[in-house]
């Protein structure tokens, strides 16, 4: 789902940030 990738991303930037 598009929404399960979005949360991941989030996770990473949130991480990355």
């Amino acid at each position: 789902m598009c929404i399960n990738n979005w949360f991941i991303f989030s996770n990473f930037s949130l991480i990355f940030f």
